[in-house]
This record gives structure tokens, C-alpha cells and sequence, in this order.
């Protein structure tokens, strides 16, 4: 058994952090006439340390997926050496834009640090590429 934690199990913590959070805030709301001030402090503190533990939760996943993100390295430097070579051989101009505009896109995407989106990008180039 595996004690390191994965980005999915990460996600759902955030998840059940944001949960337990907003039903923190629902019943402060609902029982606020009944709860003396310091126990209405007392409980919308806990619901924004819960929504904080979400946010980090959500950071530490993006993490996870960045450290996977190592392994796809090798596959976004083929595809930017593939691209390059296909505009060198393309000769139709709208061919040489479309696989140019989709090395920018694989730009933005490694920038936003986004593992859907540069697998999008990589995706994307290798289609663009294939069609010749």
C-alpha cells in the first residue's frame, strides 16, 4: 500500500473540505439567532480554514500532476522537434499557421501549468501534423 498521496485523493480532500465548509456556513446561517456571537465567530472561522484546506488541497494536486508532468517532458519536446520539422516541409501557408499556433498553444499551456491543457496541446500538434 502506497502512502503517498495521489492528485485524485487530493482532489476529493478538497472536495470534502468544501463541503464541510459550505455545510459549516449552512448551519451558522440557519442556527444564527440561537448561537451567541463568539460561537458564530468561532464556527465562520472553522468554515474558512476548511475553505483554506480546499485551496490547498487543490495547490498540493496541481503539484502532483506537475511532479507526473516530468514524464510527459520528453513527449512535448518530440512533438515541438515533430512540429518544427513539419512546418520546414509544409508548403502551404495555412498548414505552417495552424501547427505554428499550436506550439504557442503548448506554450500557454506549460505556462499555465495545466496538465489537461498541455496534454490538450500535444495533442492537438500530433493531429495537425498526421494530416499531412
Amino acid at each position: 500500500m502506497s502512502t503517498k498521496l495521489t492528485k485524485k485523493q487530493a482532489l476529493d480532500l478538497a472536495k470534502a473540505f468544501k463541503a464541510s465548509a459550505l455545510s459549516v456556513g449552512t448551519y451558522t446561517v440557519e442556527h444564527w439567532a440561537e448561537l451567541p456571537p463568539s460561537e458564530r465567530e468561532r464556527l465562520n472561522s472553522i468554515e474558512w480554514s476548511l475553505f483554506n484546506a480546499s485551496e490547498d488541497m487543490i495547490n498540493l494536486a496541481t503539484q502532483l500532476a506537475l511532479d507526473d508532468l516530468e514524464a510527459v517532458l520528453e513527449n512535448i519536446e518530440k512533438a515541438t522537434k515533430a512540429a518544427t520539422n513539419a512546418i520546414k516541409k509544409i508548403e502551404t501557408t495555412k498548414k505552417a499557421v495552424s501547427i505554428a499556433a499550436g506550439l504557442l498553444t503548448l506554450a500557454s499551456a506549460i505556462m499555465s501549468k495545466s496538465p489537461s491543457a498541455i496534454l490538450s496541446a500535444l495533442k492537438d500538434i500530433a493531429d495537425e501534423i498526421r494530416k499531412g
